[in-house]
Formats: C-alpha cells, structure tokens, sequence
C-alpha cells in the first residue's frame, strides 16, 4: 500500500479496488496514485486534461496506460484520485449542469 494520510485510506482501498478490476490485478495501484497526484499537481504531460466534472474540485484527466486510454477522475480540493475508468465508450457523471460526459469525446486518432 502507498503512504497514504489516515483520512485518504478509505479512496486508497476505492482506488486500488478499481484499479484492480479495471486495469488488472498485476498493475501497481500504488505507482498510478503516486504517479497521478505528481503528475497532475505539477502538470507533466503524461496526463491531460479533459473536463470539470464538479464545482467543488473534480476533474476528468487522460493518460495511457500499455497503449490504451486510462481516465483518472482526481479530486482538486485533496490532491488525491478517486477512480479510474477504462472503458472509453462510457460516460461519467458530472454536475447537474453537465449531467453526463461522454469519454470518446477526448480520444483523438
């Protein structure tokens, strides 16, 4: 498990959870979370942006992962990830403005 803060475990263990199901269970949820929060804090490249999907701090971003699209909904307000999507032919709940987003709206190619 990554070095998570005692009031974040509760996304940790959602987040490895998905991770797990979506990705598979050999994939290391703890390199994504580091990886995304570092990423995304600090804007490299490897993740980009792609929606707002709440008022209070939720964002959709992208990046791939052994060549196919991984999209990470990551909470603003606490620098953390809340869960991963794969399956880009879905949607995603956003505010009551937005209702819902599709995700093939951000492949390109």
């Amino acid at each position: 498990m990554a070095v998570v803060a005692a009031e974040f475990r509760g996304a940790y263990l959602h987040f490895s959870t998905r991770v797990a199901e979506r990705i598979g269970p050999d994939f290391s949820a703890p390199l994504l979370w580091t990886t995304a929060i570092a990423c995304i804090t600090t804007g490299c490249s490897s993740f980009a942006f792609c929606t707002r999907l709440s008022r209070k701090g939720r964002r959709l971003w992208l990046t791939t992962i052994d060549g196919r699209p991984v999209f990470v909904v990551f909470d603003h307000r606490d620098n953390i990830p809340i869960t991963v999507i794969t399956d880009a032919t879905g949607h995603v709940r956003a505010d009551r403005r937005k209702g819902t987003v599709a995700l093939r709206r951000f492949l390109h190619g």
